[in-house]
């Protein structure tokens, strides 16, 4: 149930109750985004040029695997990824869905975006 502010009280059905949750979910990915977004961007080196972390200094103790690792997901690359998210986010929203499979579909990519991909 949900009150409208006015005394009156109205029933929400399931589908409202999921669509409620969907915007829910929406606001804590973008919450999400907006932390890993600050992180990165006080990760970045100050030199314009450089691509990679601030402070990865040779000689680490990482091998191999994981320097690639910890290059791949430099900040620069970290912030492109939360646009790209921000960007798909905002689609699955302005969209929206029309049928119960659309709302499956799209609660499922809205998972695999917040949590990596799901079985």
């Amino acid at each position: 149930m949900m009150s409208r502010g006015n005394g009156r009280v109205m029933t929400a059905g399931r589908r409202e109750l999921r669509d409620v949750a969907r915007e829910v979910r929406i606001r804590r990915l973008l919450a999400e985004l907006d932390r890993r977004e600050a992180m990165a961007r006080a990760a970045k080196p100050s030199v314009d040029r450089h691509f990679g972390w601030s402070n990865l200094a040779p000689g680490s103790g990482l091998t191999e695997a994981q320097e690639d690792f910890v290059d791949y997901w430099a900040p620069q690359r970290v912030l492109e990824e939360c646009e790209a998210k921000r960007q798909l986010i905002g689609a699955i929203a302005d969209w929206g869905p029309s049928t119960d499979r659309d709302r499956d579909r799209l609660d499922h990519l809205l998972d695999t975006l917040a949590f990596g991909l799901t079985t």
